[in-house]
C-alpha cells in the first residue's frame, strides 16, 4: 500500500473532492471552449469578407480594372449623359437670357409686342439648349476618349477614398453632408 494515498473513510473523502474538483473543472473548460468556438463561427466568415474586401478595395488597379468596362456600357453612358447634362442646363439662366433679349429688344425700340412675346421664348431656348447640350455631351460618352478619361478619374477618385479610409489623406476630402441631405 502506498503511504501518500489516504485509507478507508479518509480514501472515499478524497475520492469526492477529487471527482467534485475535476468537474468544476470539466465545465469551465467547457464553458470556455463553447465560448471559444461561438467566436470562430461569427468572426471566420467576417474575417473571410474582410480580407477579400480589403484585397478588392484597396488595390486601385484591380479596381480600375473592374469599373473599366462600364464606360462602354450603354445604360452607364446613358446616366452619365443625363446627369451631367441637368447639371449643366441647371447652370444655364435662361430666364436671365431672356430677360436680357427682352431688355435689348426695349432698348432697340422694338415694338412692345415683340418685347413681350420674347419672354415666351424661355420654355423653347431651355429646351434648345437641353438639346444641343445632350447631342454634345452624348458625342463624347460613347466616344473612345471617354473610356480612358472614366479610368482616369476613376484611378485618382479611388486612389483618394482610400486615402481617405485609411487615414493617410491630408483631410481636403470632405464629404458634404448637410441636414437636408440626410433624409
Amino acid at each position: 500500500m502506498d503511504p501518500r494515498r489516504p485509507a478507508g473513510a479518509a480514501r472515499a473523502d478524497y475520492d469526492r473532492l477529487r471527482s467534485l474538483e475535476t468537474l468544476r473543472g470539466r465545465r469551465l473548460r467547457y464553458a470556455v471552449t463553447s465560448v471559444l468556438l461561438l467566436l470562430v463561427f461569427v468572426l471566420s466568415p467576417l474575417a473571410v469578407v474582410a480580407t477579400w474586401a480589403n484585397s478588392q478595395v484597396s488595390d486601385t488597379d484591380r479596381y480600375v480594372r473592374t469599373v473599366a468596362p462600364l464606360a462602354k456600357d450603354p445604360s452607364v453612358q446613358k446616366a452619365v449623359t443625363d446627369r451631367l447634362t441637368t447639371h449643366v442646363v441647371d447652370n444655364v439662366d435662361v430666364n436671365g437670357i431672356s430677360d436680357a433679349l427682352s431688355s435689348a429688344l426695349a432698348k432697340a425700340d422694338a415694338p412692345p409686342g415683340i418685347v413681350d412675346k420674347s419672354q415666351l421664348l424661355a420654355g423653347p431656348l431651355k429646351n434648345a439648349v437641353t438639346s444641343a447640350v445632350r447631342e454634345v455631351i452624348d458625342k463624347v460618352v460613347t466616344s473612345g476618349e471617354f473610356a480612358e478619361v472614366w479610368n482616369g478619374a476613376n484611378r485618382r477618385a479611388h486612389a483618394a477614398v482610400v486615402k481617405t479610409l485609411t487615414g493617410e489623406g491630408t483631410g481636403a476630402w470632405r464629404p458634404r453632408a448637410t441636414p437636408s441631405s440626410w433624409t
